[in-house]
């Protein structure tokens, strides 16, 4: 399976990344290692931060594990909230790479579009 190496510590490029799959970052910056996520690895990133939030409260999370790659992580439903009329979410991501043992985490910010889509927003 081909890898993309994300750098993580830039949540725009994930946060681009789970907007459109089509989408990804081959860098490391400065100091900062680069990790490998799989498209399978942001697939289920996207459906916790997304379809499995439907309908629950603030404070949910939901986890998941890629036994492929052997990442894993969680997505945290840190805030609902309506903007110009859509629902949005604010979710912390915790990734934890394979073979590390502190995860990495970033908030983004997601709203629900007309068409049913969640659009990352800043």
């Amino acid at each position: 399976m081909r890898k993309f190496v994300v750098a993580l510590v830039l949540a725009p490029v994930i946060g681009a990344a789970l907007a459109a799959p089509a989408v990804f970052a081959r860098s490391t910056i400065g100091r900062y290692p680069a990790y490998t996520l799989t498209k399978d690895d942001l697939a289920l990133m996207r459906s916790a931060d997304r379809d499995q939030m439907d309908g629950k409260p603030d404070g949910t999370t939901n986890s998941w594990q890629n036994a492929k790659s052997g990442n894993s992580g969680s997505a945290m439903l840190v805030k609902t909230s309506v903007v110009n009329g859509e629902p949005c979410r604010r979710v912390r991501h915790s990734i934890l790479p394979k073979g590390k043992t502190t995860p990495i985490s970033y908030l983004i910010n997601l709203c629900r579009q007309a068409d049913g889509d969640w659009k990352l927003v800043p």
